[in-house]
């Protein structure tokens, strides 16, 4: 059994770049913004050492564009802002990681019109065998939390790990009705709103009553969880739109993966990209070179 670090490269590579957004070096007359690329590679540096895992698989998102299809609304009005960089300068950015994860040989996945949280989710489901690690702040991933399966979440410099224990202390119920009870209540991070009118107090006093709080479960009893009659109906009228939401927060564990390139360690061309990018605390010390040659 591996220890597998899956990285929700997206959410990675923007922590980076808002942190370390100015960094730019002057190639040719252009410049190239570096602090997204940075930041990543500090990042994954840092996870080695701190959780010593036999190797990290890296995952892009391709696009919203099934979840859309299913909810138009779905992230609507989200928008990538930087104060230094345009639209163009973080799509360089981006394939630079790309790039750069290519030179140090790491697995890495992107599939068109899907989103990084699903390939994670279908990995998993397709290598059961190992422990996981997923690192991201998303919430979505807790629904995937289990014996072999830890969320690293990083904030302010400090790394908190959510397991299926921690979630149930925190939250009242299992880990796997989190997507139930996120249809109900919303997530206002991706524009989803819940059933109107039923906010995270209504949804777990309704929780607490049933050993199974599934939606499908929910509706069955809904005679039978003394709501008042507004309440009720307010659940029965929101019905289809949980169950549609339903469809986008559970995660798929179906989709085919096919890797974005051969897994092939290249350190000449890393060696020379760190040195284009004026990376010098990472190449001119050994010991993050000798870790970066370890991450595969």
């Amino acid at each position: 059994m591996q220890k597998i670090i899956l990285v929700d490269a997206n959410a990675l590579a923007f922590r980076s770049l808002y942190s370390h957004e100015a960094l730019s070096v002057e190639v040719k007359g252009k410049t190239i913004f570096t602090g997204m690329i940075f930041g990543f590679l500090k990042m994954l540096l840092a996870v080695k050492k701190d959780f010593a895992p036999d190797k990290f698989i890296i995952f892009w998102d391709g696009g919203s564009h099934r979840k859309k299809e299913i909810f138009p609304d779905y992230k609507k009005g989200r928008k990538i802002t930087s104060k230094e960089m345009d639209y163009k300068d973080i799509k360089n950015s981006l394939k630079s990681c790309q790039k750069m994860i290519k030179y140090i040989g790491l697995e890495q996945y992107r599939i068109k019109g899907e989103e990084g949280d699903d390939l994670i989710a279908s990995y998993i489901a397709q290598n059961q065998k190992n422990e996981f690690i997923i690192l991201s702040n998303d919430h979505d991933f807790f629904q995937l939390l289990a014996k072999k399966i830890k969320v690293a979440r990083m904030k302010q410099g400090e790394t908190t790990i959510w397991t299926r224990p921690t979630f149930k202390e925190e939250y009242g119920f299992k880990s796997k009705y989190y997507p139930h009870y996120l249809s109900i209540v919303g997530d206002s991070t991706d524009k989803i709103p819940g059933v109107k009118g039923i906010g995270p107090k209504r949804a777990l006093e309704i929780f607490e009553q049933l050993k199974r709080p599934t939606l499908a479960n929910i509706y069955k009893n809904i005679d039978n969880l003394g709501l008042t009659p507004t309440i009720k109906n307010k659940m029965i009228e929101g019905k289809k739109d949980a169950e549609l939401f339903f469809s986008i927060i559970k995660l798929k564990e179906d989709i085919v993966l096919i890797p974005l390139d051969k897994t092939k360690t290249r350190p000449r061309k890393l060696m020379d990209m760190l040195m284009a990018l004026e990376f010098r605390s990472i190449y001119e010390n050994e010991k993050n070179m000798e870790i970066l040659s370890t991450l595969t």
